[in-house]
């Protein structure tokens, strides 16, 4: 049950992790919870100019969290979530962006001669798909196996052996930048797409099929780089300042 009264002062990145029925309210706003999750509530609403308390009752509505929407508890354990985030928003990730690169090509052929945005869009999707998948190759291979490793140590599990990273504050920082530049490349998507991935009245089946899975992609995005920024990587890194 949700406990903690909900205030401007607080974290948008803690609000959601409370209670993940948060993230569509903050979405729903317009409120960047991922890669800006370390933001107060009210200091980003004075940056869209919302009336915070707009948000606040809005997030009131919610009512108590029911522990379904709440982060599970076998996630406090880092190597339980990094497997989760592998096994589900990496596979997404690659399983979606081929996928929607060429729903994008077929757009651009079909389309591009009434809808010229349609490629900056394929273009602007291009890059952030090909950025993503060399970043969780990154994390995959070098991030992830030193936050198990520091899961172990937690544990009293013996060691693998030494690591690749003295600390894990340095690659930390690396992936938080790149987390950052996909967001950029996100919101260019949704100004493309008239702010919220509607399609034009025109658009046929592939087209309004093709921006909904944008919005999913977006949505899923979202959730993944929260769960790295403001659970995983501030676990971690906790973690390593108490192991000393």
């Amino acid at each position: 049950m949700q406990t903690t009264p909900q205030t401007a002062d607080r974290l948008l990145g803690d609000i959601v992790t409370e209670d993940l029925r948060a993230a569509a309210v903050m979405e729903h706003f317009g409120l960047d919870y991922c890669c800006g999750g370390q933001r107060s509530l009210g200091a980003a609403c004075q940056a869209r100019s919302i009336d915070p308390g707009t948000v606040l009752s809005a997030l009131e509505a919610l009512g108590p969290a029911p522990d379904s929407d709440q982060l599970p508890s076998e996630w406090r354990e880092l190597d339980a979530l990094t497997r989760h985030i592998v096994d589900t928003h990496h596979r997404y990730v690659r399983t979606s962006v081929p996928a929607i690169n060429a729903s994008l090509d077929k757009l651009v052929g079909a389309h591009a001669a009434r809808h010229p945005e349609l490629a900056q869009i394929r273009g602007t999707f291009f890059v952030l798909g090909d950025e993503l998948l060399a970043h969780m190759m990154k994390e995959e291979t070098m991030l992830f196996p030193a936050i198990d490793e520091i899961a172990r140590r937690l544990r009293g599990e013996p060691s693998n052996g030494p690591g690749m990273f003295a600390t894990v504050l340095h690659p930390v920082r690396v992936m938080e930048d790149d987390h950052q530049e996909a967001g950029q490349l996100l919101a260019q998507l949704r100004t493309l797409t008239g702010g919220n991935y509607d399609p034009p009245a025109d658009g046929c089946g592939t087209y309004r099929a093709c921006f909904a899975e944008l919005r999913r992609f977006e949505s899923d995005l979202h959730r993944h780089i929260h769960l790295e920024n403001n659970v995983l990587f501030k676990g971690a890194l906790d973690a390593e300042r108490l192991l000393g």
